[in-house]
């Protein structure tokens, strides 16, 4: 039932009918199909549930003396159902349990992510020596410790049955280490680094940083540059920082192409803004929003190359798409300011798109393209619709403003001067200058 199609209609309470735990999950509809798609569950990660009838059946009514199949409804019905569904196999082999924990923990499974059921699998997996499931315990127990900021964190779900949480971060981390891996030696270096369930040591992590790079962890590679700077069981070598950060750098890890660029573009003698513009265009690539507004910032103030203000326009909206608010207002600013001019139909788009994720005061900045006909006639009815939606929906000044010319001198609308009035003194009471002058004018 994986390829069918799938619409989740809600929250629904479930049962397991093999442990009994009660849950909520997704009601989630399959084919059309009226009974909902049954759940893993989320200690024991069996997929024969089934969802409650709400009323009475709610947790605290289960009669533990009476057969669960004679207290819930449909029961024949979802027995039908997980057979055509299937579930993992509980008796496959380690690999295939860590899989299934991988596709519950990346939302692969029924589309729906669930790492209390991923953690379960691990478990599994983890405790016939998988190495790789056992680097996952050990980090999902190190999460789950920090999100529930407290030490009796294995009183929580999906820790509540202590059998399925057997071990501590530091004893699954070193039995992944203990068969090699890569990831879990790095991990363990960044736990003796900070103090994170060991004594902090500073030797320690510079040795198993060391180790985790002979075995291909480019990670590490950055942990040992930063480790160099900031002088962390070394001498502070800041060469040394470099050449590490530039390794990692050259693999592709991102964070090392962005602290590249800093260091280039702020220290001391070693600054050097073409370098740093260079590394920045590395960690573009990967759309992280830092480096798009790096970029920017250089175009903008002509560091390390000719000063283009378009260029840093379009840096700030791809900076703006992969996610930064504050990309938004600087790109926004540099077209207030009219520094950045570029072309209309671009304009357009990117006000739409502004537009559909909740900037109304957008509508403003379209109105205006309108008004002004840039490089096409002008549509004075588009402007005025623009500018209404603007000043009603976001209360933008310069709209109400803009609306109350157009009333006046009937342009794109009928001439209303009362109207006028109205959206003038709507104007006024936000401080438009203009605005209270045109109140005086026409009272008068």
């Amino acid at each position: 039932m994986n390829n069918g199609i799938i619409m989740i209609r809600g929250i629904a309470l479930f049962i397991c009918t093999e442990c009994k735990k009660v849950f909520w999950a997704p009601d989630v509809e399959y084919d059309a199909m009226v009974y909902s798609v049954p759940m893993p569950c989320e200690r024991c990660g069996s997929i024969r549930t089934m969802p409650m009838e709400q009323d009475p059946f709610h947790s605290d009514k289960l009669n533990p003396n009476k057969p669960l199949e004679k207290q819930l409804c449909y029961y024949s019905i979802y027995e039908s159902i997980w057979k055509r569904i299937g579930r993992p196999d509980i008796d496959g082999t380690a690999d295939e349990q860590y899989r299934t924990g991988m596709m519950f923990l990346n939302g692969e499974a029924w589309s729906m992510r669930n790492s209390k059921v991923a953690f379960y699998w691990f478990m599994k997996a983890a405790k016939r020596g998988h190495a790789q499931a056992q680097y996952q315990v050990g980090a999902m127990l190190d999460r789950m410790r920090y999100r529930y900021k407290y030490d009796k964190y294995l009183e929580e779900p999906p820790f509540c049955c202590t059998s399925y949480a057997e071990g501590t971060v530091y004893q699954w981390i070193s039995k992944a280490v203990g068969q090699g891996l890569p990831e879990a030696m790095c991990y363990l270096g960044n736990m003796y680094r900070i103090g994170n369930s060991v004594e902090k040591d500073f030797e320690k992590a510079f040795e198993w940083h060391q180790k985790a790079i002979v075995s291909g962890c480019v990670e590490s590679e950055y942990a040992l540059g930063c480790m160099y700077e900031q002088g962390e069981g070394v001498q502070p070598d800041l060469h040394e920082a470099v050449r590490w950060y530039k390794e990692a750098a050259k693999h592709g890890y991102v964070k090392a192409q962005l602290h590249l660029g800093r260091l280039y573009e702020s220290t001391g003698k070693e600054r050097d803004y073409q370098e740093a513009f260079v590394f920045y265009q590395q960690a573009a690539q990967q759309k992280p929003a830092e480096a798009w507004q790096r970029l920017a910032s250089l175009y903008e103030a002509g560091k390390g190359m000719e000063q283009d203000f378009l260029k840093a326009w379009e840096c700030y909206l791809n900076a703006w798409k992969a996610g930064s608010e504050k990309a938004y207002k600087e790109a926004k600013r540099l077209l207030d300011e009219g520094l950045a001019h570029p072309e209309v139909s671009a304009l357009k788009e990117w006000y739409r798109k502004c537009i559909a994720q909740g900037h109304r005061e957008m509508w403003y900045d379209l109105g205006k393209l309108y008004e002004e006909g840039k490089e096409g006639e002008r549509n004075l009815e588009e402007a005025f619709q623009c500018y209404g939606i603007a000043a009603r929906t976001a209360h933008v000044a310069e709209a109400q403003y803009a609306l109350g010319c157009m009333y006046e001198q009937g342009e794109g609308t009928q001439p209303d001067l009362q109207k006028a009035v109205r959206w003038y003194e709507e104007a006024a009471k936000q401080g438009h200058v203009k605005a209270q002058a045109a109140c005086r004018r026409l009272k008068e």
